[in-house]
């Protein structure tokens, strides 16, 4: 007996080293952890990031943005994603992730919707959803071709299937959230919502690099590379679990790099000056804030430059609801040319050009860029005049 129980001790403690180094054992332990601690404080705000190909100028945008909401009797996450690429001549490509996720980011209901360009006044559309069957068995996908019928189908998600909508959505989420233990593996059942195909998430946690930063010296990030099916993605993140995304880099022929406009810091606050305005309206539109919209625009200006009558105030009101509805709507947002401009735009990327009776003018990206037109009131400058339609 004195002989078996230390070789028991022994088998015990190799088998519980090979489970610790068992990636998807990880995987799920990590999981665990997501769903007794709550909702990550650093996870919830809006990330910016601008988007590149190759070593080319910059194309595009993507907006990051994680809620904390009640949804019945407990806390969720709510995810809201955007990713604009420019195609050069054949206009621009759109990308975005809509999900409800438990706090360890098992799916209650993910949508992915892509649009792209194919030729002069064309555009390919797909939208895919994935939601719980009604009857409680199972789930359905649902996938809309243009604005066509949606065809609807059963989907077999693998027990505990991580859903994948590379390089926005859960996936990026999780990664996110994995502990700074360098060397560690993680893995996890996965499901492509694009294809409908099962497939697998991995992460490994390699090593510690250095980033530049506006802000002063550089940061020290950490680099993981993340599998999700296909799809090999480099992640470098602050170190903390949730902290920021600094620079996503796709493997392939595409090459792309997403990096981070600035090192952090809150979305600039609308009291300030010309730019600040615009910048705060840029951001808070990109992640649909309607709060933020409606405290830097001047409706009694915007309406009296629509030739609205100030007396009717019943006309006024419908004038306010329809131009809110109007500007988050992702045309309005093309037709003005602040798609790509916008949603990642810096303090760098503005200008001011005095205009007349005390206004000014702020463009983005350029002297041919976008022009707003700010005037001062008592709560601080306030937009007055959108840019003009591109077409």
């Amino acid at each position: 007996m004195r002989r078996i129980l230390p070789a028991l001790a022994l088998a015990c403690a190799a088998a519980n080293a090979a489970r610790a180094d068992d990636p998807r054992a990880a995987g799920e332990a990590l999981r665990a952890r997501l769903a007794a601690k709550g909702p990550v404080r650093a996870l919830l705000e809006t990330r910016r990031l601008r988007a590149f190909v190759g070593a080319g100028e910059p194309q595009g945008s993507v907006v990051l943005r994680t809620d904390a909401v009640e949804h019945a009797g407990r806390t969720i996450y709510r995810l809201s994603d955007r990713f604009v690429l420019d195609l050069g001549r054949l206009g621009s490509a759109r990308l975005r992730v809509e999900a409800d996720a438990t706090l360890d980011l098992r799916p209650l209901r993910v949508l992915l919707e892509s649009e792209e360009s194919r030729g002069e006044g064309l555009r390919s559309r797909q939208l895919v959803v994935l939601e719980p069957d009604p009857s409680g068995r199972g789930w359905i996908r649902s996938v809309t071709h243009g604005y066509g019928e949606a065809e609807r189908s059963r989907a077999e998600l693998p027990a505990g299937a991580l859903v994948l909508t590379p390089p926005l959505g859960l996936g990026e989420r999780l990664a996110r959230l994995a502990p700074d233990a360098l060397g560690a593996r993680y893995k996890l059942p996965a499901y492509d919502l694009e294809t409908g195909l099962s497939t697998v998430w991995r992460l490994g946690v390699e090593d510690l690099v250095a980033v530049p930063s506006r802000a002063g010296p550089p940061l020290r990030a950490l680099r993981l590379v993340r599998r999700e099916g296909a799809a090999r993605l480099e992640l470098w993140r602050e170190r903390a679990p949730g902290g920021a995304p600094l620079r996503v880099a796709r493997r392939g022929a595409s090459r792309l790099v997403l990096l981070a406009p600035t090192t952090g810091g809150p979305d600039e606050a609308p009291s300030g000056g010309p730019s600040a305005c615009v910048l705060a309206f840029l951001h808070a539109l990109a992640r649909r804030d309607r709060t933020v919209v409606e405290r830097v625009l001047d409706f009694d200006a915007l309406y009296r430059a629509a030739g609205g009558d100030p007396s009717a105030t019943q006309r006024r009101a419908h004038f306010v609801a329809a131009l809110l509805e109007g500007l988050f709507d992702p045309a309005w947002i093309e037709d003005h040319g602040l798609a790509l401009a916008g949603a990642a735009a810096g303090p760098g990327d503005l200008t001011e050009e005095p205009a007349s009776s005390g206004c000014c003018r702020v463009r983005v990206g350029g002297a041919d860029g976008p022009a707003f037109l700010l005037a001062p009131s008592p709560q601080g400058w306030r937009i007055v005049d959108f840019p003009r339609p591109k077409r």
